[in-house]
This record gives C-alpha cells, structure tokens and sequence, in this order.
C-alpha cells in the first residue's frame, strides 16, 4: 500500500484512489461502498437496520474515547476534520503514522461473542 501511496504522490495525484467517485446526498466517497456493504449483510443474512457501515466509526470512536484516546487522534483515524479548533488548526504539525498506531493499538475490540 505505501508504494501505491508513492507512485501517486510521485504522479501528482491528488487522490490516493482516484477511480472512487462522490455518490450520495452528501457527495461521500464512502457512499458506494456503504451500498456495497448493506447488500452484502443482506446476502449473508446479517442485515439489521439502523446498523449501517458509520457503525463502525461509532463503534471505534467509543472504544477510543473510553481508553481516553485525544480527540485529535480520533478524528484522524476516522478521517474527520479538526478545523474550527485553533489548537489543531493552527498550532499542530500533523501526526505520525507512530501516533496513529498507537492510538489504534488502545482499541481492543472482542468479537468472541460471535463465535459460535
């Protein structure tokens, strides 16, 4: 993935998978994918309303939160934007893919309860 990542750096592409195209009533890249991702449930018969595929950023921004994760952090690994806070706005250098890791490595999510 880092060399994908550099070969379209080294193109002067401004995406890092340009043949994704914004769909959706809010112009989302996710938005085809997040269609993909309800048909599939359905296909596997784990469909349930309500649980769409932002369940998960709920789910691993919880989790973040309640191991006293910064906000900051968060909002990176989730791809949300920090603008508006003069703290990250103006005085923030960016983070490391070292500060990103270890942030994700306080998320400690147990699916042995669907292990049948």
């Amino acid at each position: 993935m880092l060399k994908h990542a550099e070969e379209r750096r080294a193109e002067g592409a401004p995406l890092l998978f340009p043949e994704l195209k914004r769909g959706g009533g809010f112009g989302t890249y996710g938005h085809a994918y997040s269609l993909w991702w309800t048909e599939y449930r359905r296909a596997i018969g784990i469909y349930q309303p309500g649980q769409d595929f932002h369940s998960f950023r709920t789910t691993v921004n919880t989790h973040l939160l309640c191991r006293r994760c910064n906000e900051t952090m968060i909002k990176a690994l989730l791809g949300h934007s920090v603008a508006g806070d003069i703290t990250t706005d103006d005085y923030n250098a960016g983070l490391s893919l070292a500060d990103l890791q270890q942030a994700l490595e306080l998320w400690q999510f147990d699916l042995s309860h669907l292990q049948g």
